[in-house]
């Protein structure tokens, strides 16, 4: 299903996804395992113990939804604190993509990372000034 109106589709297809990885990663590396594209892969970049706190932002209808809860796991596993947002009736992209800002579930997302960001700056000692 290409892109087309929200109401029936889940706004990307599989292959539109592919392109952008392709455009994303090196030609004679392309491969969803890479470390850029699939960070939980042992033994292929940073181990994930180093990572810093991670929020894990899923759409429910996002095609790439189960890697992201496979990552956020994996960061638990090792301790880092990573929770996951889940949003209803999303789609990839919906937090910021211009014609999605406005629904329901972007502005909650947006105030959700904030509150999570405001919380964990927060807890480090360094307040915001608003």
């Amino acid at each position: 299903m290409p892109c087309q109106p929200l109401a029936n589709s889940y706004f990307y297809e599989k292959a539109m996804c592919i392109l952008a990885w392709k455009l994303f990663l090196p030609e004679e590396e392309l491969s969803l395992d890479h470390p850029a594209a699939n960070p939980p892969i042992p033994d292929k970049g940073p181990p994930l113990k180093l990572m810093p706190p991670t929020l894990t932002v899923a759409a429910e209808h996002d095609w790439m939804r189960d890697r992201a809860f496979a990552y956020s796991e994996a960061l638990r596993k090792v301790n880092v604190d990573a929770p996951v947002l889940e949003y209803k009736d999303a789609v990839h992209e919906f937090a910021n993509l211009d014609m999605l800002l406005k629904t329901p579930q972007a502005q909650a997302c947006a105030e959700d990372i904030a509150i999570w960001v405001k919380k964990y700056f927060s807890f480090r000692g360094q307040e915001f000034s608003y």
